[in-house]
């Protein structure tokens, strides 16, 4: 998972707080690439994924904390970007490069103010994904 963000803008900083929450997990490599993926993507590539999911801060027109999984087209056709380069763009770059299916997840801020925490609604989400991506990641015992 490739956490993205500006941990300096309130919500923004959802991706890379995910990354930080979620490492380590078992059989998931988080990487915490901040407002420069960009960066990060030949990290990403040497890791040979056979899928990568790009959390992120991203409006989807929905209540603070609603959250989504968007294929590159979703992503393109929305327009959903507040960085340099688009994350269409960037997701595609790794699907080619790695061959991996990849996917945003994005969820939808509260606020993203200079010098602002996350919002509750967004830490909500927050914790309510860690769990759930711990509990999918974590064997069953059978009982």
């Amino acid at each position: 998972m490739l956490g993205m963000g500006n941990e300096l803008r309130g919500d923004d900083g959802f991706g890379p707080a995910l990354a930080r929450a979620l490492d380590p997990t078992p059989g998931l490599r988080c990487l915490d690439a901040g407002p420069t993926p960009e960066n990060h993507l030949e990290r990403v590539a040497r890791l040979h994924p056979h899928d990568v999911i790009i959390a992120d801060a991203a409006c989807l027109d929905d209540v603070p904390g609603a959250w989504e999984i968007l294929d590159a087209a979703a992503v393109a056709s929305a327009g959903v970007t507040t960085h340099d380069i688009p994350i269409h763009m960037l997701m595609e770059y790794l699907a080619d490069r790695c061959g991996a299916r990849v996917r945003m997840l994005a969820v939808q801020p509260a606020r993203v103010t200079l010098g602002t925490p996350l919002s509750p609604e967004v830490t909500r989400t927050l914790r309510r994904l860690v769990r759930f991506i711990r509990g999918a990641r974590t064997p069953s015992t059978g009982r």
